[in-house]
């Protein structure tokens, strides 16, 4: 009987996760686009992700080999600093500051915890950490480079469009 690689089963059961977005991009996200449910609902499934991605990474590998480490850990949030503040230049850069919503402390500290705390951490977790070592265990750091940056491409193409892909 051929056994399959650690890193392929890992990918499979990764593509099984994510099977229920497909009916989630048909009916559930342009039901609640725009509508109060639409942070409880993103809440819901980067739970539910981060919930699958633990279970099928932290069967083959351990925390640090996924990513959470010192090491993983100051290269997004310094990854997270620049960005902010590529944001921000461009904004001050287009004088788009003017179109901001008013500063609501409650707000900011919610969306600071949600994007920070919660889809930060799922996305890093789950194609820096979990996609990344499968293929690099697969197939070499080549593949593992190109296949995470895809899929993280990929993750992002739906609400962000194609051009997402280009950054």
């Amino acid at each position: 009987m051929h056994k399959v690689h650690p890193g392929v089963s890992a990918l499979i059961e990764v593509g099984i996760l994510f099977l229920p977005a497909i009916p989630a991009y048909i009916w559930l996200w342009p039901a609640v686009r725009g509508t109060a449910l639409l942070y409880p609902v993103q809440t819901l499934v980067y739970v539910y992700v981060l919930c699958g991605m633990l279970f099928i990474g932290l069967r083959r590998w351990n925390w640090g080999q996924l990513g959470l480490n010192r090491r993983g850990i100051g290269l997004s949030l310094a990854c997270g600093t620049v960005l902010i503040a590529e944001r921000l230049l461009a904004q001050l850069a287009l004088g788009l500051l003017l179109s901001l919503r008013p500063f609501e402390l409650w707000r900011v500290v919610g969306e600071i915890v949600f994007y920070f705390g919660l889809v930060g951490v799922v996305a890093e977790l789950l194609f820096r950490g979990l996609v990344f070592r499968a293929l690099e265990d697969w197939r070499g750091p080549g593949l593992a480079i190109l296949g995470s940056a895809l899929g993280f491409a990929l993750w992002h193409v739906g609400w962000m469009g194609p051009l997402v892909i280009a950054r």
